[in-house]
């Protein structure tokens, strides 16, 4: 059972099924499930669903106290590539698939900010505004990009941890967004 929710806590950022974790482990699906909830009196679909809401709510805590870091962001592209093609994706939005479908989206789009961020220590990550002029040289020269490039990428997500604590902080984000459509 360790082993178990050991797994499903280190992969929580992509889709869990029962069937892979079972073989994972080499066991069988029904007797996996059943020895799971026999030691733990959850089923192993509740306690995944469990799981994956606590960590939703532990990322909106973080987003709500200005806490979200370059870890978390990793996280995040991280489950986005997981989720295939970005324009596929994109596809899936109402009324962005005639917007895109002459823009070729690069799939690899997200290499050099996955490059720029490894490149920064383990410090950088969880406290991205102790970043300085010379730790934004030392990181685009590991990255292999631009200062510029990194720059962008600080103030891109800047702009982001602000906009996500806002929408974290109201009452019923989707309501005022249809306010504005309105305007």
């Amino acid at each position: 059972t360790a082993a178990v929710i050991h797994y499903i806590q280190h992969h929580l950022s992509e889709p869990i099924r029962a069937e892979k974790l079972a073989k994972e482990l080499f066991m069988s699906r029904p007797y996996l499930s059943a020895k799971f909830k026999a030691e733990t009196g959850d089923t192993l679909t509740d306690f995944i669903l469990k799981e994956k809401t606590e960590e939703a709510k532990r990322l909106q805590k973080k987003i709500a106290k200005d806490q979200f870091d370059f870890n978390d962001f990793l996280a995040q592209i991280g489950s986005i590539k997981k989720m295939g093609n970005l324009k596929d994706l994109a596809s899936m939005i109402p009324g962005v698939n005639k917007v895109i479908k002459d823009i070729d989206i690069d799939d690899n789009a997200f290499k050099s900010i996955e490059a720029i961020i490894y490149s920064m220590t383990p410090y950088e990550r969880a406290h991205p505004d102790a970043i300085n002029g010379s730790r934004r040289q030392r990181i685009a020269k590991g990255s292999g990009t631009s200062i510029q490039e990194v720059n962008r990428l600080l103030k891109q997500f800047s702009e982001t941890r602000k906009m996500m604590k806002f929408a974290a902080t109201m009452k019923n984000p989707m309501k005022m967004m249809r306010g504005m459509r309105r305007r």
